[in-house]
């Protein structure tokens, strides 16, 4: 079997971030700056704008004291790659910047490592891959920037470490390929659930059916859920990859039911209904499916409702009151929370805490925004509660 890639996981990202307009006054009235960036542990690299409308790239040295040139601001784009210690360096052929004339790849030491021409975007990820576009079509360079796979894909999704999700067309069937574009696995026409992967393993569905497929093997395992669909790194962005998926069994989606009967839209809240729970990316049980709603609050926190609840519908004024139903907040390990008791349950990101209403009634209306709800509760008694 073909090799799979180096590494048996996605590897977690670097956090990087930003920092903005840090150069010196005398700096930035020498080279006439009106725009620079850096990032935090790199802050000896500045990316900057000038007044003419141009971009260049400066360097500090901490020995000298001296702030030198290392792409001459005479670009229409400069970015600085810090996992790579690249600078790349863009000329576009016209002013609607949609077609690049050449990029530039410099060392932090302004050396020109290499000159790309006829290429449309460059894309450097966290895994240590460096892909590009031309012409819609996909392809990959090795870390010399010498073509190693062709642009030749309309798909090409970076999994890990030399594994990518590609397609040759839009109607083709999906291949998992390795960097010497030795097929690893025939995906199909299989929907992915999440494009990541976890123990050479990854949640497919074939028709209403889900799948762990084993991609060295091509081993299928069904998973007896009527859904599947992974939960999202709400705050904590270190978090990464995601690796639990919320599962329902006994699933109803009531949406175009809804619409027909009151001529408005519910939230998945009114429209579905079933038995939800939570699952590793193993596909081993961490929440078992004993629950009739369930919505991820933070990271690892999980509103949940035992009982079923009972809508009441005013189409005049599109508002839906819900009762019946209680609310409370358990963990990944399915360990409580917050007692399943309450009207419902908000979360409070900026003040780190829940606010929990006891009596009352839900009263939902839509927001013409987003076609997104609003939920509050009537006649309720407010309690907050702080979790440590």
């Amino acid at each position: 079997m073909k090799n799979a890639g180096e590494e048996s996981d996605n590897s977690q990202p670097e956090l990087l971030q930003q920092v903005y307009n840090k150069l010196p006054e005398f700096i930035r009235k020498k080279y006439s700056v009106i725009y620079d960036d850096s990032y935090k542990n790199y802050e000896n690299i500045f990316v900057f704008k000038s007044s003419n409308e141009k971009w260049g790239a400066l360097k500090y040295n901490k020995n000298s004291h001296q702030h030198s040139i290392i792409a001459e601001c005479i670009y229409d784009a400069v970015g600085f790659h810090p996992r790579y210690k690249l600078i790349e360096a863009v000329n576009y052929k016209n002013e609607f910047y949609c077609s690049r004339e050449i990029s530039i790849l410099f060392n932090t030491e302004g050396e020109v490592l290499k000159e790309l021409k006829e290429i449309d975007s460059l894309k450097f990820d966290h895994l240590g891959n460096i892909s590009f576009s031309v012409n819609h079509l996909s392809g990959l360079f090795n870390s010399a920037f010498e073509i190693q796979i062709p642009a030749k894909y309309s798909v090409f999704s970076v999994l890990r470490k030399n594994l990518f999700l590609v397609k040759i067309s839009s109607g083709s069937e999906q291949l998992l390929i390795n960097e010497k574009e030795e097929i690893i696995c025939n995906i199909g026409f299989s929907e992915i659930i999440l494009k990541e992967i976890y123990n050479d393993k990854m949640i497919i569905k074939e028709s209403e059916t889900y799948y762990h497929l084993n991609i060295i093997s091509g081993e299928k395992t069904k998973l007896n859920f009527d859904l599947i669909y992974p939960i999202s790194r709400l705050y904590n962005l270190s978090l990464y990859p995601v690796t639990k998926f919320i599962t329902v069994k006994n699933f109803i989606d009531g949406d175009d039911d809804f619409y027909e009967k009151n001529g408005f839209f519910g939230d998945r809240f009114i429209t579905d209904e079933g038995k939800y729970g939570l699952i590793n990316a193993n596909g081993e049980i961490c929440i078992p499916n004993i629950y009739d709603k369930i919505q991820q609050i933070h990271d690892d926190h999980f509103k949940v409702a035992l009982g079923k609840f009972i809508f009441k519908i005013d189409s005049e004024k599109e508002e839906v009151t819900a009762t019946g139903g209680k609310w409370g907040v358990i963990n990944s390990k399915n360990e409580i929370i917050i007692p399943i008791e309450y009207t419902n349950i908000y979360y409070d990101k900026h003040k780190n805490v829940y606010i929990a209403y006891q009596g009352g009634e839900m009263t939902g209306y839509e927001d013409p925004h987003d076609n997104s709800y609003y939920w509050s509760v009537k006649n309720g008694k407010e309690k907050k509660i702080i979790i440590q």
